[in-house]
């Protein structure tokens, strides 16, 4: 499989059918750097670049599956290396993109950023890269930055249903909320992580103050969480814990 940039940002390979849902540094958190195994401990050497033939465009293509594989397993620091090698020699849009993606996951926003950057330069028009570079800085509270990337990704592709979630949450934490909740039914009309919407529009209306409109919102997100999803389960797990709590922790204030 050729790995490439998904429409959400993340890492993955075609055909993989993976949805997961977005990474938000504000309201999820930035991953917590952990210890890798170094290369060559767990996926043995790395293969050659160029094979005997001089088949360029085909390894490129094979380490870029192999990297997206190793990405998929946890094993960020044997990816990171092999997109560093295949960097080194062939300038990329793409392998930018996802090495600053697994730098991100690793805390290492500085890094990312300048990958995103250089992504950016490579091919100004990729949607995802824009919405990657946003939640890198809205992860060094950047905000004012994160929502003017949220919008290229926006108006480069209108149904980036990601960067319009993206996007809500960081208006939220600027307390504009009209903007958020606005994000957020456009984002509904695209049919498209039902469930993850409406916690953060409940999550919304909560902070506005408009606890009728965030209950109501929090059962629709349960509702919706409970049916059938590509997400993975551990996730949607963690976000019917989440909304429940919300849900809960707002009754006790309206009975109080």
């Amino acid at each position: 499989m050729n790995a490439h940039i998904c429409e959400d940002g993340n890492f993955c390979s075609i055909g993989s059918g993976r949805k997961d849902m977005p990474v938000s540094s504000r309201e999820m958190g930035v991953a917590s750097p952990r210890a890798m195994p170094r290369v060559g401990e767990a996926g043995g050497e790395m293969p050659e670049l160029v094979d005997g033939a001089g088949n360029d465009t085909e390894r490129v293509k094979q380490w870029r599956s192999i990297a997206a594989q190793k990405a998929g397993e946890g094993d960020r620091a044997y990816a990171i290396e092999m997109l560093s090698q295949l960097l080194a020699q062939y300038e990329s849009a793409i392998d930018y993109n996802n090495r600053g993606l697994l730098y991100y996951y690793n805390g290492e926003l500085d890094l990312a950023l300048a990958d995103y950057n250089r992504a950016v330069a490579l091919a100004p028009a990729l949607a995802a890269t824009y919405n990657n570079r946003a939640n890198c800085y809205a992860a060094k509270g950047e905000l004012v930055e994160a929502i003017e990337d949220y919008d290229m990704a926006i108006d480069l592709n209108p149904f980036h249903v990601r960067a319009l979630i993206n996007q809500g949450i960081a208006f939220r934490h600027l307390e504009m909320y009209d903007l958020a909740i606005q994000n957020f039914d456009i984002a509904l009309g695209l049919g498209q992580m039902e469930g993850y919407i409406y916690a953060q529009r409940g999550r919304t209306y909560q902070a506005d103050g408009d606890w009728n409109c965030a209950i109501a919102d929090y059962h629709r997100a349960l509702e919706a969480l409970a049916q059938p999803s590509r997400s993975p389960a551990k996730l949607i797990r963690r976000w019917q814990f989440l909304v429940e709590t919300w849900l809960e922790q707002l009754m006790s204030m309206t009975t109080a």
